[in-house]
């Protein structure tokens, strides 16, 4: 733990590996904890024992000075695999296991080896980070300690009030992209994204996957969600592993209804009658509390003597005498009502404007954004980008 702290003190990214180590005792794999660090020319992480030295090495095999080769470390993993093999197959099937019989000579070495080793444990992790700090710093400095995991969520439609949102079944502005950029990560480790739909009860799960081609990587993943969504990405250092080496932050998704509107015609002079039918698609799970919901309408009229006015500044809830209908249900998915408009524009040149609203109910069924969004105002401007 010496060594780490002072690894990633002088900016080099290590970690801990736990396994069984065959250089310490000849013929023997003794449990036994090492270290990782990244070196950057080679874009991989090696295995380092900060309690080896080229004198203790002279005493064992796979290691050469504090580095130690593939052949002198296995990981727990690994045994416990071959463990499998020998007792399926009650055969030998690594070497080392049975404990072969060794000369005097070469054991009374092997415990001066180990006696030594561990002795000059704090001494020799003072070494190890000097020996190995120099080629690795500079790499160590521009290479995260541990792997780090960006995530954000872009749709077709602009962030309100920092947050994103698809509208529900509606072609392209249904969908958004969950992106980011993971560093310090090795070649082949795979990135999973995770998902836990509204109402967050039950345990996320992995609903896309893709495998790194550098240390270094972006990633990009297409969802579309039916309700409110937690998605966040883990890092797993093979697709059969369980247990996640990083994990981004949580970023949420949120999603609002849109309506279909049938209805418009010319108007007529002098006043004006306007019927229009909006209908809704929603998920079943919210149906009943979209229906129960109060629908607010909102109206602005702008005239002109000498042609076709600007477009009024700001609507008005309820008016053009607006009159809403109660909300009927259509099917499982899907319910309807009507917005009325009536008014009066003569012979002038005229432009109207209307909108309508629902607050959201999003800690309720799963729609709309948190917070409120004027919906439900006296007045609200025609640039409003978002009422709920």
């Amino acid at each position: 733990m010496l060594f780490l702290a002072l690894a990633r003190h002088k900016g080099i990214p290590a970690r801990a590996r736990v396994g069984f180590a065959a250089y310490i005792v000849l013929g023997w794999l003794i449990d036994h904890v090492v270290a990782e660090v990244w070196d950057d020319a080679e874009g991989r992480w090696r295995l380092l024992d900060p309690q080896m030295d080229s004198v203790a090495c002279a005493f064992a095999a796979g290691c050469s000075g504090s580095l130690i080769g593939e052949e002198g470390f296995r990981s727990v993993t690994v045994v416990f695999w071959r463990i499998s093999a020998f007792m399926r197959n009650n055969t030998a099937v690594f070497t080392g296991v049975t404990g072969q019989r060794r000369s005097a000579s070469r054991r009374a070495g092997s415990r001066f080896v180990m006696m030594r080793a561990w002795r000059r444990t704090a001494a020799m992790a003072v070494v190890g980070v000097l020996a190995i700090g120099a080629p690795l710093a500079e790499a160590g400095q521009a290479q995260a300690a541990a792997p780090a995991i960006s995530v954000a969520a872009s749709t077709k439609l602009p962030l309100v009030t920092h947050d994103a949102l698809v509208l529900y079944q509606e072609g392209a502005y249904a969908s958004a992209k969950i992106h980011g950029t993971i560093s310090g990560a090795d070649a082949g480790e795979v990135a999973r994204l995770y998902a836990q739909p509204f109402p967050y009860k039950k345990a996320a799960t992995a609903v896309a996957t893709v495998t790194l081609k550098a240390s270094k990587a972006s990633y990009s993943f297409t969802v579309s969600p039916s309700l409110a969504t937690h998605y966040w990405v883990k890092l797993f250092t093979s697709n059969t592993a369980t247990a996640p080496v990083a994990e981004s932050s949580l970023q949420n998704l949120y999603v609002e209804l849109a309506n279909v509107t049938t209805g418009f015609k010319t108007c007529g002079r002098p006043t004006c009658h306007e019927t229009l039918t909006l209908r809704t698609k929603v998920p079943s799970s919210a149906l009943s509390t979209e229906l129960a919901k109060r629908v607010y309408a909102y109206f602005g009229l702008s005239l002109s003597k000498t042609g076709i006015p600007k477009p009024p500044a700001t609507l008005t809830r309820n008016g053009g005498k607006a009159g809403i209908s109660r909300a009927t249900r259509l099917s499982a998915t899907q319910y309807k009502f009507t917005i009325k408009f009536t008014f009066t524009i003569g012979n002038d040149g005229y432009q109207w404007v209307w909108d309508e609203c629902s607050k959201d109910a999003v800690t309720t069924d799963g729609i709309g954004l948190p917070g409120s969004h004027s919906c439900g105002a006296s007045k609200i401007s025609i640039s409003t980008a978002y009422l709920g």
